[in-house]
């Protein structure tokens, strides 16, 4: 059996609680020198913490893609600032 390029992970560590998830989040962390990880998350500090790249979308749209830094110290979208910043409206 072959290693895959790309891992999916949707909310990884939802339910889990706080031993189990970080030790998800170090599983992450390992393996993503290995291949490409997408993570979808509602958990900010965990996507800032276990991503090198981002990507916000809004009602299905594209909003930015960005490096994790930069999408949470000088976002280039309005609508980002107003999603960090809990600003955002429906």
């Amino acid at each position: 059996m072959s290693q895959p390029d790309i891992l999916m992970l949707d909310e990884p560590t939802g339910s889990l609680d706080p031993v189990s998830t970080k030790k998800i989040e170090d599983l992450i962390f390992g393996l993503k020198r290995q291949m490409t990880i997408i993570v979808v998350s509602h958990n900010l500090q965990q996507a800032a913490s276990i991503s090198d790249y981002t990507v916000f979308l809004n009602k299905g749209s594209l909003v930015e893609a960005n490096q994790i830094v930069k999408f949470f110290t000088k976002p280039d979208s309005r609508l980002s600032e107003e999603f960090l910043t809990g600003r955002i409206k429906n």
